[in-house]
Order: structure tokens, then C-alpha cells, then sequence
């Protein structure tokens, strides 16, 4: 299916649910758009999973980052570091963006 000439990927009912509370969640003093071509980022990021059947896509934390106006373009997260736990408790997503020299 096709969205004004963009393919359109559809969502889990989870996927849009986690979609909806990050943005909700971004603190305004966030939203500053960085990265570029001469300041790329490195994505650390820390993913609190309430079950081992859960899995969240880096790729969807990438884009939630750029849609909430955290980060100016995906493109721009030239390293990750990833690491995940169980916390049935307390789900969450611990992250740190750092500028890098390339």
C-alpha cells in the first residue's frame, strides 16, 4: 500500500502505543534537532523489556527521536550501543546521544 507515493508500513498495536507515550514523553528542552553532516551521534541505549517476547526495533527508537524533533535526521546516528534487560516491573528505554568525531 501506498501513501502519497511512500510505501506505508503499518504498525503493531504495540509499535503504535509506544509510538504515542514517547512522544508524549519528550520534555521540550529535548527537541533541539541534532546531528548533521559535521556533527554526527552515537545512540546509547539501555532497553528495559517487561518480558523476553517483547522487542523493541532500534529502527523505531531512531525515528521516534527524529519525529519528536530530538535528533534532525536518523541518518545523522553513526554508532549505537545497545544493551537490553528484564524489568517486569519498570519497561523502559534508557538513552544518550553523543556528538562524535569521524
Amino acid at each position: 500500500m501506498k501513501v502519497r507515493n511512500r510505501p506505508l508500513i503499518i504498525k503493531s498495536k504495540q509499535a503504535l502505543a509506544y509510538t504515542e507515550s514517547f512522544l508524549k514523553q519528550v520534555p521540550e528542552e529535548h527537541k533541539q534537532k541534532l546531528g548533521c553532516e559535521q556533527k554526527p551521534l552515537a545512540l546509547w541505549a539501555h532497553v528495559h523489556y517487561q518480558s523476553n517476547r517483547s522487542d523493541l526495533s532500534v529502527e523505531l527508537l531512531k525515528d521516534l527521536l527524529q519525529k519528536a524533533g530530538v535528533i534532525s535526521d536518523d541518518r545523522w546516528i553513526k554508532a549505537e550501543f545497545l544493551f537490553g534487560a528484564i524489568d517486569r516491573d519498570n519497561p523502559r528505554v534508557e538513552l544518550a546521544l553523543f556528538a562524535i568525531d569521524m
